[in-house]
């Protein structure tokens, strides 16, 4: 359920617009789901359709319903990636813009995001770009690397092509992500009105497990000759978006290993799985703790079926410890298991029947 100062502050409003038939009902709570409201493309080649994600977050108890995503212009199209978010559902508000729709010059358009559950509310949206012929334009229009593994990262290569500015000069990248590494820029021709140029990119090693997503923008300098009032040179960006899912090489099977229960002096085993995307064989297990004992084969293989087996102290309590797996031709870990275990004291053993004392 919704909190109660949510629901004063929503009765309020409801009185206040019952007699206007206000559509805006609950502006303030259905815009507290976005982080941001307003994206600029900038420059846009026409024919291109570049696109960004508006996220949207449930932060509420109740399911919200949207009834439907509108834009003012034809130059977006925008669709939810969800109808329905429950709490603490996440979802997004896809935005395309257009420019073959539309033609050349500024462009902006209001995207409008209505709710009809719980309540009637809605949140606006603006999206904005300067879309231009013989601009600048990149192929692919985005860097997608899928799903790539822990230390195989593949290199993108991506064509950066401009028309009607012969004097086009590639200066810089900059990124908004310490994932993503460029490798090269170089130019490629340069004829007439036609400039190309050819980057490189690839995700850095040193890039987290899961999903990485940013942005890289190339700086222009189109013509040396141009100064602005502070006579330095006039540069231009662009943007293209990135995108990659990085798995661990080894997958691990739970992901967390809890051991309840288990009574001083006593031992007790669980499987565990190893997933690898190519046959492997494990080298190494270790433990940051004392009491474990992996049984693992040597074989060569793309799947381990190992048996982790835990003989209990007598320090009782609670403890979090670490089981780290190496595999053959590599000196760093391949993967780590998270190990819960709860210590407990051992139980007296029953006595059999008729061993009382006379």
């Amino acid at each position: 359920m919704f909190d109660q100062q949510f629901i004063v502050r929503l009765f309020a409003v409801m009185m206040v617009s019952w007699g206007t038939g206000d559509v805006l009902l609950g502006q303030e709570w259905a815009r507290k789901m976005f982080t941001e409201y307003v994206h600029d493309f900038k420059e846009v080649n026409l024919g291109e359709k570049p696109e960004y994600r508006f996220k949207i977050k449930n932060i509420y108890k109740e399911d919200i319903t949207i009834r439907s995503v509108s834009s003012s212009c034809g130059c977006t199209i925008a669709t939810p990636t969800k109808n329905v978010l429950k709490m603490y559902e996440e979802g997004e508000i896809l935005c395309q813009f257009n420019s073959p729709a539309v033609g050349t010059g500024f462009k902006q358009a209001t995207v409008t995001v209505r709710f009809d559950k719980p309540f009637v509310g809605e949140c606006q949206l603006t999206v904005r770009g300067t879309i231009v012929s013989g601009g600048i334009s990149f192929s692919p229009p985005q860097i997608e690397f899928g799903q790539v593994t822990e230390g195989n990262f593949p290199v993108k290569t991506i064509k950066i092509s401009a028309s009607g500015n012969p004097t086009l000069k590639v200066l810089d990248v900059k990124s908004t992500s310490n994932a993503i590494k460029v490798l090269s820029v170089r130019e490629t021709l340069r004829r007439g009105q036609l400039v190309n140029y050819e980057m490189k990119a690839q995700l850095k090693d040193s890039v987290d497990e899961g999903f990485a997503k940013g942005d890289l923008f190339v700086v222009f300098e189109k013509n040396p000759r141009m100064r602005d009032r502070s006579n330095r040179p006039v540069l231009t960006e662009k943007q293209i978006s990135f995108s990659g899912n990085v798995v661990s090489a080894i997958q691990i099977s739970p992901k967390l290993l809890n051991l309840t229960d288990v009574e001083v002096g006593k031992s007790v085993s669980k499987k565990i799985l190893l997933i690898g995307s190519a046959p492997f064989q494990i080298t190494d297990v270790r433990s940051d703790s004392n009491g474990f004992d992996v049984l693992a084969d040597k074989e060569t293989k793309k799947t381990h079926q190992l048996e982790v087996v835990f003989k209990a102290t007598d320090s009782i309590g609670t403890q979090e410890c670490e089981l780290t797996f190496y595999t053959d031709g590599n000196e760093t870990p391949a993967g780590a298991l998270k190990v819960i275990v709860q210590i407990v004291e051992a139980k007296p053993e029953a006595k059999p029947e008729g061993s009382g004392s006379v």
